[in-house]
């Protein structure tokens, strides 16, 4: 799948360490909010850091069927006694890629995102852009402003990020782009695809 994605760094190279399968209590967690064929479309296994890993890749053209590796994020799952003590849930390495992707070019509409998980779910309805955080950068900005394309830009973060967000879309002011930010008590990921649906009802 071709991605728009700006020159990042690469990371350093994890490939040699994967496995295709992810496993309990990884594959139980994802399974909460993804269908299995998403799972074992986007996650990978790290048997060593004991994490589901996603990768993003850099693709330089449409014909380009490799493309490049540029940033991966894994995710730790806890077990019931597992200590947490010192042990960072995330852990990533690359450049943030800040890929358009998703059913953009069909509806006009890019939802910003904290997670990837949050992003997936939601790239089956309209386009998505993962932030893997709660910031955009300038030149993010610059870039969906100036994309005739994209008609309206929808901030949906975190609960807790709401004045993040909302800082996020008063920037989007100078190319008098549609804005609007959605806050609901739970993750983009938590809701099912109908009531996702129902909270971007107009939007898709």
């Amino acid at each position: 799948m071709y991605q728009e994605v700006e020159e990042v760094k690469a990371p350093s190279n994890i490939m040699t360490e994967l496995e295709t399968k992810v496993p309990e209590p990884n594959r139980s967690w994802l399974k909460k909010y993804l269908t299995d064929d998403q799972i074992d479309m986007f996650f990978y296994w790290h048997p060593r850091l004991k994490r589901h890993i996603y990768l993003e890749w850099r693709y330089k053209s449409q014909d380009d069927s490799e493309g490049e590796m540029v940033y991966w994020e894994g995710r730790k799952v806890f077990g019931p006694n597992e200590s947490t003590s010192g042990i960072s849930k995330v852990i990533s390495s690359g450049s943030k890629p800040y890929s358009i992707w998703g059913k953009w070019k069909e509806t006009g509409v890019i939802v910003l995102v904290e997670d990837i998980v949050s992003a997936i779910k939601l790239s089956d309805l309209v386009g998505v852009m993962c932030l893997h955080g709660s910031s955009l950068p300038w030149p993010m900005y610059q870039r969906l402003g100036n994309n005739p394309a994209i008609k309206k830009v929808i901030i949906w973060l975190d609960a807790d990020k709401f004045p993040q967000a909302q800082a996020i879309s008063s920037k989007f002011h100078s190319w008098a782009k549609e804005t609007s930010v959605i806050r609901t008590p739970e993750d983009p990921k938590d809701y099912p695809l109908d009531e996702l649906k129902e909270i971007l009802k107009g939007a898709i």
